[in-house]
């Protein structure tokens, strides 16, 4: 029994000692890691976390549904077992505007919401396109300036909009989804988003080399805030949200309570909502008549961008959207790390909206291999239309 006490005792002890380190160490997000994570059961982030962190409501203040003609469509045997491993919770696709496949799994509500994890990013690129059109900011080309002068921070300052959103910021974020320690993790499970830019470096030259970083997205957030004149969400609600006609709210998560959104990251919605983003840009832009970004934003994000220099040949990805030529055909997309897609297919005249809580592991010139799978179903149901 001395035994035993004592081993508790030194056990206690240790488990002491490494709480009180990563806190005066500046690293007690990865204490809330561990207690929304592993005490909830689960190994990571997941797309229910909503109700782990503070957010705020994007209302659907004119809800309308889509249009319905659902085909008879049966995914092939080998393409459920696929979904399957890759624990797929919904799939739906629309042609020309209409719904046409919806397919829900383990149970899932079409009402329930998920997180977006990365195609975050995207939405964040749309409202950027609507702050463009509304004259809040001049040009991609123009500084940050004095739309980040709050963080303090004159090297990011001198970065240019577009350089950032095409992922060529050139800083020091340490992009990782699995170390508990990397920026990533600070932002997702920390309090001061301001804070985490703020201390962040520009190492390499801006507009030269493609790096993928959230940090350029949460930087791209706090200017378009402060360009805009208020809270992200209010803007993606009155300028967004409404005019797509959302069908449900949907919440963006925040660093702290009245605090910044998670730009990111974790936009929470439902996959019908989802399809209407890819809608809205398959329509360059233009929804129920009413254009609510300029079709020369639509086509900028949509033509892959390049580095500055020669050697910089990489053309996947442009103004947060990721894009890959499938077939012959230029297809774009958002995505996020467990698999969350808005796909847009132009020549089909399709979007795919794809939720889950895995993507394939295996990549193909940075596409995850199950994009390629989804795309293949999109195309398989649009022969049977």
């Amino acid at each position: 029994m001395k035994l035993l006490k004592r081993s508790l005792r030194i056990v206690f002890t240790l488990i002491g000692l490494a709480i009180l380190l990563l806190v005066v160490s500046g690293n007690k997000h990865v204490l809330t890691a561990v207690s929304k994570t592993y005490l909830k059961g689960q190994p990571g982030p997941g797309i229910h976390d909503l109700y782990y962190f503070p957010s705020r409501t994007i209302k659907a203040l004119v809800p309308k549904d889509l249009p319905k003609e659902i085909s008879a469509f049966s995914i092939p045997e080998t393409e459920t077992s696929y979904l399957d491993s890759l624990d797929t919770e919904a799939i739906v696709i629309s042609k020309t505007g209409k719904l046409v496949f919806e397919k829900y799994y383990k149970e899932r509500a079409d009402s329930e919401v998920s997180n977006s994890f990365s195609a975050a990013k995207t939405i964040v690129s749309i409202l950027v396109g609507v702050a463009l059109k509304n004259g809040y900011i001049r040009s991609l080309d123009d500084t940050l300036g004095e739309h980040i002068a709050h963080l303090n921070n004159p090297a990011l300052s001198a970065l240019s909009w577009r350089d950032v959103m095409n992922m060529r910021s050139g800083t020091n974020w340490s992009e990782s989804g699995a170390n508990p320690f990397s920026d990533n993790a600070k932002a997702y499970y920390g309090k001061d988003l301001v804070a985490l830019l703020s201390s962040l470096e520009v190492v390499e030259i801006p507009g030269e080399r493609f790096n993928y970083q959230s940090g350029n997205t949460q930087i791209i957030a706090e200017a378009l805030s402060h360009a805009v004149g208020i809270e992200l969400s209010t803007y993606a609600e009155r300028e967004l949200w409404s005019k797509i006609n959302a069908k449900h709210n949907a919440f963006w998560s925040l660093d702290h309570e009245d605090g910044s959104e998670k730009a990111y990251c974790c936009y929470y919605a439902t996959a019908e909502d989802f399809i209407r983003i890819g809608e809205l840009y398959r329509l360059q832009g233009n929804w129920d008549g009413h254009q609510l970004i300029d079709t020369s934003f639509v086509q900028a994000s949509f033509t892959p961008a390049h580095g500055k220099t020669p050697t910089d040949t990489l053309d996947i990805y442009s103004l947060f959207w990721w894009h890959e030529r499938i077939d012959g055909e230029l297809v774009h997309y958002a995505r996020g790390i467990l698999g969350q897609y808005i796909i847009i297919l132009p020549t089909e005249e399709m979007v795919i909206v794809r939720l889950g809580n895995k993507r394939d592991a295996i990549n193909e010139r940075l596409h995850p291999k199950d994009l390629y799978h989804y795309v293949f179903l999109a195309k398989e149901l649009n022969k049977n239309l």
